[in-house]
């Protein structure tokens, strides 16, 4: 049975919503990006390839997790294998 409804009812030329500017700046990605010392997604996410244990520091303190045990580094990288 094919439907009546078409989907171009609910296609918008714009979106629904568009955040200001002061409200992007108070986002958990912009403190970040700001603390990377980068200004656009692409160079923020180019960053957090390059310097993964920094960037895992940084989303650990920025959202506040709590680990039931202390730990001597956030990231450990010294068994990966290149191409696996």
């Amino acid at each position: 049975m094919e439907s009546d409804i078409s989907i171009e009812k609910f296609q918008t030329k714009s979106p629904p919503w568009v955040p200001s500017q002061d409200f992007i700046k108070t986002t958990n990605i912009a403190w970040l990006a700001d603390q990377a010392g980068v200004i656009s997604y692409e160079e923020l996410h180019q960053w957090s390839v390059k310097s993964r244990e920094t960037f895992w520091r940084l989303v650990i303190e920025r959202l506040g997790i709590r680990f039931q045990k202390a730990f001597s580094r956030i990231l450990d990288l010294s068994q990966l294998r290149p191409g696996i």
